[in-house]
């Protein structure tokens, strides 16, 4: 509240301010615009608490430096001026540490990290004595990964990823049960791959490997990692191997050995596990088919269906669904494209093209899914356009 963190005793009905710092320019515990919109994926995630719950990282932020913007709001019958703290390209970002506090004495101790230019993740280790830290330079070609005492808030250097492009921040570092390994995400064979380090930082092994990437597939777009069973040494995960068109569920061994691909046919799976990670719930699509959930066991075998796809709706609304191809590029790459055609398309004919294409990184927009945006693609093709993406 007014940028301040506060803890709630919910047994004595007391609040506590744990900083009282906040203003216009200082933010504790939650984020800028920027790190909102770029690095947290439209989430106000700025604090965690530890295991044990007896300390809060938290991020403080020095808006001052970032210039303010002006933008006039629209919807209202009489527009609003919204202004805003909005770093444009070059321009001064947002200046973040990381606190760690004591709830009890609301002490902070301040991670010494050395120069960044941004912090991306922050994840306490099972132990609670330390945080892991995830840096980015401004290039975004550098990240590094620290273990910070929250105690002194010394750091420990663990892992660097370096890219040629740019390194995609992920959410699969995951702590084993063994306390003495973990689980990352890197890119450094040019596809997202998972790996096994000692907790020191030491390679172990890759995990999964082939010309094809580890792919979130429901919940976290950044976490690919879905469950793991420690006692049989099961890592589930979401990948493109069948298709890069398609999100499918799979298993594999901390070793790299025994991947089993659990979902089938074609299409794109949406996946939630349960708490104990015995059952898992999949929501199954494609490009014809809408959307239908099932229960299974994580052995793939499937339970029972919850809500099979309403396909007598979709054909009440004349719904039309686009067709999948692909365009080779000047390298040789066929990139994966899709085209819905008016209902009465004649192919003598000429028709006005909408092509709809979206640049970012790492953001697809081709998946042999039912896509709401399909919905507003019918409308335009019912007028007689072709819709391309």
């Amino acid at each position: 509240r007014d940028n301040d963190l506060f803890v709630h005793d919910i047994d004595k009905g007391l609040e506590t301010a744990l900083t009282d710092d906040g203003s216009d320019t200082i933010l504790n515990g939650t984020l800028s615009w920027v790190y909102w919109e770029e690095i947290f994926d439209r989430q106000d995630i700025g604090y965690w608490w530890s295991d044990d719950a007896k300390s809060i990282a938290y991020f403080q932020t020095d808006e001052s430096p970032v210039p303010i913007a002006h933008f006039v709001d629209f919807k209202p019958a009489v527009p609003n001026v919204i202004t805003q703290r909005y770093p444009k390209a070059g321009m001064a970002n947002p200046v973040v540490r990381l606190g760690i506090i004591d709830v009890t004495s609301r002490r902070t101790t301040w991670a010494d990290l050395g120069e960044f230019e941004y912090l991306v993740r922050v994840n306490w280790l099972p132990t609670s004595d330390r945080v892991s830290v995830q840096t980015l330079n401004r290039p975004q070609d550098e990240l590094d990964l620290f273990y910070v005492d929250r105690e002194t808030g010394e750091s420990t250097f663990v892992l660097k990823e370096t890219d040629a492009g740019w390194v995609n921040v992920h959410d699969d570092l995951t702590f084993l049960d063994d306390g003495a390994h973990f689980i990352w995400q890197s890119e450094r064979d040019n596809y997202a791959h998972l790996y096994k380090y000692t907790l020191d930082g030491a390679l172990v092994n890759q995990i999964t490997a082939g010309e094809w990437s580890v792919r979130s597939a429901g919940g976290n777009p950044r976490k690919t990692i879905a469950a793991i069973d420690s006692k049989k040494d099961w890592i589930y995960f979401s990948a493109l191997e069948k298709s890069s068109v398609e999100r499918h569920l799979y298993r594999i061994h901390s070793d790299g050995s025994g991947m089993q691909r659990l979902t089938n046919g074609d299409g794109a799976y949406s996946v939630h596990f349960s708490p104990n990670g015995k059952y898992f719930t999949a929501q199954f699509s494609n490009i014809g088919t809408p959307p239908g959930l099932s229960l299974y066991k994580n052995d793939g075998t499937k339970i029972k269906d919850i809500s099979r796809p309403n396909i007598e709706l979709a054909q009440e609304m004349d719904f039309h669904s686009p067709e999948l191809f692909e365009i080779p590029t000047r390298d040789g790459f066929l990139m994966p494209a899709e085209i819905l055609k008016p209902k009465d398309f004649d192919p003598s004919k000429k028709y006005p093209v909408i092509m709809n294409i979206y640049g970012g990184p790492s953001a697809p927009t081709v998946t042999n899914v039912w896509s709401r945006a399909h919905y507003f693609d019918q409308i335009l093709s019912d007028r007689g356009y072709l819709v391309v993406r």
